[in-house]
């Protein structure tokens, strides 16, 4: 498709514009600007990568105490349904839940709770530590989950007030997302919480960089140039492989979901220029395209770890959360 012609051709001149990570790090240096800044929190930072990882996971694990002493201890529910995760804040958010309910005299353990997994990492994790499961999981559908907790990349508000992020994006530590078309269902569903979990440096002014998309595999590529065309010049496509970078196409070992399907990222070159809400429902209208990583107009809180204490933003703007 054009936007891959483009990419190819910058490759035969120069390195990949992603295998060096130069370019990355590059059209993130903009990203400093105080309208995101929670109270509380000294320093907006740019993105995935933190610069003390051993504090940033301490500062993590007090954010994910909070979530679980917060959301699931105060819920108003006795019976209380939550969904997991992967990641580093699905593994420290199923350990603070786990901590708490050794305790029975603790207010979450006088509830009768279950967990839902949507990935085999956080059924792995919940198993280990001996949590029960809810038996139906998601493919019995999603209106039995009154919670999701969602790990992400990029937090921002919009110009209307509420919190819109980006989620699923590559790491050393995740390359895939399997749980992508499962907490995509639940954002959809009203009946469940979405809470979302992220660390001060992944507050940005605006969204922008790489946004996952999980498209079928039978006719993939044709699904791709469609997206393609809608932001040609503003961003380039790229099939994730497995391993590695390879290329646009994703190599000869293209990453494949649990579901049988291929993420492709799409890579704008600054933030995205559009209204969230619209790219959220151009994407989705695309055929062949099963859940995309951007959430808008469906978070409900953010609980955000800070080098000055976990802080918690209202998904919505304090005059839209009091109608």
């Amino acid at each position: 498709w054009p936007g891959v012609k483009m990419v190819v051709l910058q490759q035969l001149v120069a390195a990949s514009l992603w295998g060096r990570g130069s370019a990355k790090d590059g059209f993130r240096t903009f990203r400093s600007h105080p309208s995101v800044r929670a109270k509380g929190c000294r320093r907006i930072g740019a993105g995935m990568a933190l610069s003390d990882p051993e504090t940033s996971r301490l500062q993590l694990k007090e954010a994910a105490d909070l979530l679980v002493s917060e959301f699931l201890c105060k819920s108003d529910k006795d019976n209380l349904t939550v969904a997991f995760g992967t990641g580093l804040v699905a593994s420290l958010c199923i350990d603070a839940v786990a901590e708490r309910l050794k305790d029975s005299e603790d207010p979450l353990a006088k509830k009768a709770f279950f967990a839902v997994p949507t990935t085999p990492f956080s059924a792995a994790r919940l198993a280990t530590l001996g949590i029960q499961m809810h038996q139906d999981g998601i493919s019995a559908g999603t209106e039995h989950v009154d919670i999701c907790i969602v790990e992400v990349d990029e937090l921002s508000r919009t110009e209307t007030g509420d919190l819109a992020a980006i989620k699923a994006r590559p790491s050393d530590m995740v390359k895939g997302h399997d749980g992508l078309y499962e907490e995509t269902s639940l954002a959809h569903n009203t009946n469940t919480q979405i809470i979302v979990l992220a660390h001060e440096s992944q507050l940005v002014p605006q969204l922008g960089g790489v946004l996952p998309v999980e498209i079928e595999a039978k006719a993939w590529l044709e699904s791709a140039e469609e997206i393609d065309d809608m932001f040609l010049g503003d961003a380039t496509l790229w099939r994730r492989p497995r391993t590695g970078t390879a290329n646009p196409l994703g190599g000869s070992d293209p990453y494949i979901t649990a579901q049988g399907n291929h993420l492709v990222d799409i890579k704008f070159e600054g933030p995205i220029r559009d209204d969230l809400a619209q790219v959220d429902s151009w994407i989705s209208g695309v055929e062949g395209v099963v859940a995309h990583g951007l959430l808008v107009k469906c978070i409900d809180a953010a609980v955000v770890a800070c080098e000055g204490g976990a802080e918690i933003l209202p998904g919505r703007a304090p005059s839209d959360v009091s109608e």
